[in-house]
């Protein structure tokens, strides 16, 4: 499953969910789809090396 993130030139793109914490840490994307919500970042609750708030399931770490 990949995951929508914006660019901050304004761009959208598709990353493996694999990329997204590097992408994160790199400051190379605003922002990114959940589920059910745009997590902006730094300002969103972030998981992992991004932020402590997020209380939410890993869905990047499953397997289907």
């Amino acid at each position: 499953m990949l995951i929508l993130v914006e660019y901050f030139d304004g761009n959208f793109g598709f990353v493996d969910p694999g990329r997204l914490d590097d992408l994160i840490m790199s400051r190379r994307i605003t922002g990114f789809r959940r589920a059910t919500e745009w997590v902006r970042v730094p300002y969103g609750p972030l998981r992992g090396h991004g932020g402590k708030r997020y209380a939410g399931y890993d869905r990047r770490g499953a397997t289907a």
